[in-house]
């Protein structure tokens, strides 16, 4: 029951803490592009999109702050022996996230926020590169870490006299750093959270645009531009998330079967790609299911560097990770696969109707009709569907590594903090549910308060006034 409830209160806590660094991350994109736009051509609307993105930027930096020391506090009351055992690391790059990363952000996003119009055009762009920096600098910290837990690498595990892991060295920090999937994950990570942003500033354009508040040239740019950087990102993260699906093909087989919910080792060209199943975990067997044959051979079958086909591949099928041991003891050593499966499709499925939004929004912007009616009702209320996106990503990525918490090395079982009151973790997470509420109420208060009391220079002039007649 610890166990269980231990995982359900860093699950809580992951899950509300990682809503707010993907628009983070992707806000300081943004800012930085319009800041380097006006810095170049000197219109004063990419000032003006900055001012709101800026104040934006500033609430949920703040929120997220506040939501992730209950997530860091969980390490040690509830996962002493992980912390213990993985502390060369984790108490280096942690450390070096919250000393560089962290500081260089909140210094900056303070300039940003108070030192619009006081400190020199030049220095002002140079704080929007530097907070850009910090808070994709935290990101690689994080996923550096969290990507050694998945594909651990430059390590030695020190054993006690009874032959249990005591800690685990690092000896080759380079390797350790950037193990097997640190930059692909890094990079798949960091264009969802542009998507994020850039869906979500591209949705406060159309909400202007059908209250017919800031329209002009502000609400036209914020919303080309912001639109632009949503499509292309959605594009090129179904080639991230390829790379990153090779990372766990070589390393991680029993993550791919329970992501294809194939019970069954394939080899050869015709092996089929799962659309949509109804699994039946208890039987090991699909139910319902439909499938596009050869898919699945030619995805994991390319290699871009170099470019190789190479179709008589073998993907390892769930039944090859269990074993029953002398005394007749069933070990599972694969994830649970109904909910990786299922988390796994969420994400492909929104990151397939990112693109095709993607794709009309761009035809759109190039037949000068993109305030389409039907476009911008689309864009406006799809804001939320990243954040959906990105939480089915990182619940496929996690709850994928079991029943390691370092894959390989260390079990989630034998990381849990000894002598939990069952009581007292079900009493936090109940704590820890009100605040977060209370908190999602905050951040959405006072971004829907940001958006709708800001007044844009430009906004008296009328270059889309209003929705265009539906097509």
């Amino acid at each position: 029951m610890e166990l269980l409830l231990a995982r359900i209160h860093f699950a809580l806590a992951t899950t509300f803490h990682f809503i707010f660094p993907p628009i983070t991350i992707g806000l300081s994109f943004l800012i930085l592009l319009f800041q380097t736009l006006y810095l170049i051509k000197g219109k004063e609307v990419y000032n003006e999109i900055s001012k709101l993105l800026v104040k934006i930027l500033a609430v949920i930096f703040v929120i997220g702050v506040v939501a992730g020391f209950t997530l860091s506090f969980s390490f040690g009351m509830y996962w002493s022996k992980f912390s213990k055992i993985a502390a060369d690391l984790i108490g280096i790059t942690m450390t070096a996230e919250g000393v560089f990363a962290f500081f260089l952000e909140g210094v900056f996003i303070g300039l940003l926020l108070f030192g619009q119009n006081r400190i020199p055009k030049f220095m002002y762009w140079f704080s929007s590169l530097m907070v850009f920096l910090g808070t994709h600098l935290s990101a690689f910290f994080i996923l550096a870490t969290n990507s050694w837990m998945q594909t651990p690498a430059g390590y030695e595990i020190i054993r006690t006299a009874t032959g249990e892991i005591d800690k685990v060295i690092i000896v080759d920090w380079f390797k350790a750093v950037f193990n097997p999937s640190t930059i692909v994950r890094m990079l798949h990570t960091t264009i969802a959270c542009w998507i994020t942003a850039s869906l979500l500033t591209s949705a406060i354009g159309a909400y202007y645009v059908f209250t017919k508040k800031n329209n002009g040239e502000f609400t036209s740019t914020l919303l080309r531009i912001s639109f632009i950087v949503f499509a292309f990102s959605a594009f090129a993260q179904f080639f991230t998330g390829h790379l990153q699906a090779m990372v766990a093909f070589r390393y991680q087989p029993a993550k791919i079967a329970a992501f294809e919910a194939m019970w069954d080792t394939k080899r050869g060209p015709n092996i089929p790609m799962s659309v949509i199943a109804i699994v039946d975990e208890k039987n090991q067997r699909n139910v319902i299911e439909i499938d596009i044959p050869f898919l699945n051979a030619i995805l994991y079958g390319i290699e871009f560097f170099p470019p190789h086909l190479d179709l008589n591949i073998e993907m390892k099928g769930i039944k090859e990770f269990v074993k029953t041991l002398p005394d007749g003891t069933v070990v599972k050593e694969h994830p649970p696969v109904a909910i990786t499966y299922y988390t796994f499709r969420i994400m492909i499925f929104l990151g397939s109707f990112f693109a095709l939004l993607g794709l009309i929004g761009l035809y759109l912007i190039w037949k000068k009709q993109y305030d389409n009616q039907k476009f911008l009702k689309a864009v406006m209320h799809s804001w939320w569907l990243p954040l959906v996106a990105n939480t089915a990503g990182w619940y496929t990525a996690e709850i994928g590594r079991q029943p390691y918490v370092i894959y390989g090395v260390l079990k989630t079982k034998d990381a849990l903090a000894p002598n939990l009151n069952a009581f007292n973790v079900l009493l936090t997470i109940v704590v820890l549910l009100v605040l977060y509420l209370f908190l999602a109420y905050v951040a959405y208060y006072l971004i829907m308060k940001i958006i709708k009391d800001f007044k844009a220079e430009d906004s008296e002039s009328s270059v889309v006034a209003q929705p265009a007649g539906e097509v």
